[in-house]
């Protein structure tokens, strides 16, 4: 009912929100489109994010390539409605149908993945640079598939930066903190630094160099 309501008061009245990433898009002579609802058989659904929310939108959607690497991103306000009202997420999103992603996440560490280190056995333990391991933690559906998925310089470049959620699956990586809305002013900035970690996703260095030791 709520997502409804929103919709009819989106024919309206002017979102300045919008105009404003509609302003950003025609700038950079990207493509541009309003409002999307979420398809049921969309094949970004199965990253978290994306799953089990009620009434999914997407709003200001731009989209663009890259001459530094290949595959399609996207920008979008992704908003959904929960028990507390509508909530909305910037999302960075790169695909490539190249890529064949395992189902992971990489995550901000809190106080408890921190504790629970020093009682439970990792299914894997690799090395990075220590900015990364003091501020993330990977969540994988299958950690031996993903040593072969994801690399070095990926990692590195994801601990130089706090605060951030990254999701994969399939062809899909996405990248947003979550419930905030990125500023319009740093969304071109947040876009550049997204477009370089696609790039060493695809090209970086081989994961056989980052230390890998599969547990029994």
């Amino acid at each position: 009912m709520l997502e409804f309501i929103d919709d009819i008061i989106g024919l309206f009245r002017k979102d300045p929100r919008i105009d404003a990433m509609h302003q950003l898009a025609r700038h950079n002579k990207w493509a541009f489109k309003a409002r999307e609802k979420f398809a049921t058989n969309n094949p970004r659904r199965e990253l978290p994010l994306l799953k089990s929310r009620k009434g999914k939108r997407m709003h200001s959607i731009m989209g663009m390539s890259s001459s530094m690497v290949e595959g399609h991103f996207y920008i979008y306000d992704y908003v959904y409605f929960g028990d507390f009202g509508k909530k909305m997420t910037t999302v960075f999103e790169y695909g490539n149908a190249a890529l064949d992603l395992t189902l992971f996440t990489i995550r901000p560490k809190s106080k408890f993945d921190s504790m629970k280190e020093f009682f439970v056995s990792p299914d894997f333990l690799f090395i990075t640079t220590p900015e990364f391991e003091q501020r993330y933690q990977i969540d994988a559906a299958d950690t031996i598939s993903l040593k072969h998925d994801i690399n070095e310089d990926f990692l590195d470049m994801i601990g130089d930066t706090e605060g951030w959620t990254y999701e994969g699956v399939d062809q899909y990586l996405i990248a947003y903190q979550p419930g905030i809305q990125c500023p319009v002013n740093e969304i071109h900035r947040h876009f550049n630094r997204f477009e370089k970690l696609a790039e060493r996703l695809i090209n970086g260095t081989s994961i056989s160099k980052l230390g890998w030791k599969d547990t029994e």
